[in-house]
């Protein structure tokens, strides 16, 4: 009596892998453009996030709350207000290095955005923040009341 075998041979393994592969290969430059355009997004929603933050350490703390923002490839984003306790300058949380973690070019109409401890913007006017990546481009408004919009 012959004894029947279990398993697959490796040519249906080769086979397997094969199809598998090919269909990756397939599906991931369609999964590029949203993930390009997720990290866009992702950058502006770390942009009101900050602007939230400084808005918010303005009215606790009784003082200017300001958004510093550094435009370009090399864009990044940090939040001050005064210290609770002595003179000068507080960093509010830390420094965040949108071109590094969003890998996004940013383009800003203003260097900085300062809030009253009411939450009103100081003397800004419209200040406009574009996140750009590979031909996606996002558009953060801050308006002179302090309210940021997309």
């Amino acid at each position: 009596m012959r004894q029947r075998r279990r398993g697959y041979t490796i040519f249906e393994l080769l086979l397997v892998v094969t199809v598998i592969g090919a269909m990756a290969a397939m599906a991931i430059p369609k999964l590029k453009e949203p993930m390009i355009r997720e990290l866009v997004r992702s950058a502006r929603r770390t942009m009101v996030t900050h602007v939230a933050q400084a808005r918010g350490a303005a009215a606790s703390r009784g003082c200017r709350g300001v958004v510093h923002v550094v435009s370009g490839a090399n864009a990044r984003v940090w939040v001050t207000t005064c210290r609770v306790a002595g003179a000068g300058m507080d960093t509010v949380g830390a420094v965040d290095q949108l071109s590094d973690r969003y890998h996004v070019s940013v383009q800003s109409s203003v260097d900085s955005v300062q809030f009253s401890p009411n939450g009103i913007a100081i003397g800004a006017g419209w200040s406009t923040l574009v996140f750009a990546r590979a031909g996606f481009s996002d558009t953060l408004t801050i308006s002179p009341l302090g309210k940021a919009s997309w």
